[in-house]
């Protein structure tokens, strides 16, 4: 049975301003290496070993996962697939400023498609290409793989699996929120939520 560790980056500059932050990137913040460096702790503690790591191509990501494993640039895989949700002309505004959501895909919650037609990504296109690229990976890794992604594009994909009800309990994910779920015959099943900050849910 393989496991996956999803995890959502560490707070940035952008996260402490309240910012929307898709395609566009900043650094981690001194409390987002602290998130980083707790989650490190925890996959100590859980005694989990991570058998290959992968990251969108964002800083933000990328700083997150050197921090958990203490690999180095060129030692895990970077896949743009992974990255966040492109909000077009909304990116960098304040988030209470966007638009109201539009047809999201059916069954989910989200904006849908309302970012569209402001050049950013529908909600159809992020989920597809987190869906190829996770499930490429489960395809050629080992047991345990840690993913570090965003906290957009890891709701829109968990949708794809997990019930409604259950990925609503954990909305909004916290910084380095850490999803393990198993992969077995063709099926994702959550185990268990991880706020390295807080007590595991």
């Amino acid at each position: 049975m393989k496991k996956i560790y999803l995890m959502r980056h560490g707070e940035t500059r952008l996260n402490s301003m309240g910012l929307n932050q898709g395609s566009w990137d900043s650094p981690l913040t001194d409390l987002g290496i602290s998130q980083a460096m707790k989650a490190k702790e925890w996959f100590i503690k859980e005694a989990i070993k991570i058998d290959s790591a992968y990251s969108s191509y964002k800083e933000r990501a990328c700083h997150t996962l050197e921090i958990v494993t203490a690999l180095k640039d060129g030692q895990y895989k970077k896949d743009r697939r992974l990255s966040e949700w492109d909000f077009g002309l909304f990116e960098g505004q304040q988030s209470r400023l966007n638009p109201l959501p539009l047809n999201p895909d059916r069954g989910t919650k989200s904006f849908g498609k309302a970012f569209v037609s402001y050049g950013g990504e529908s909600d159809t296109d992020v989920s597809n290409r987190m869906d190829e690229c996770i499930l490429e990976i489960l395809k050629k890794t080992p047991k345990n793989t840690l993913i570090v992604s965003h906290g957009g594009s890891i709701y829109l994909w968990l949708q794809r699996y997990i019930e409604q009800a259950i990925i609503q309990s954990h909305v909004p994910f916290e910084n380095c929120s850490i999803f393990e779920l198993e992969y077995e015959n063709k099926k994702v099943s959550l185990n268990r939520v991880i706020n390295p900050l807080q007590n595991e849910t």
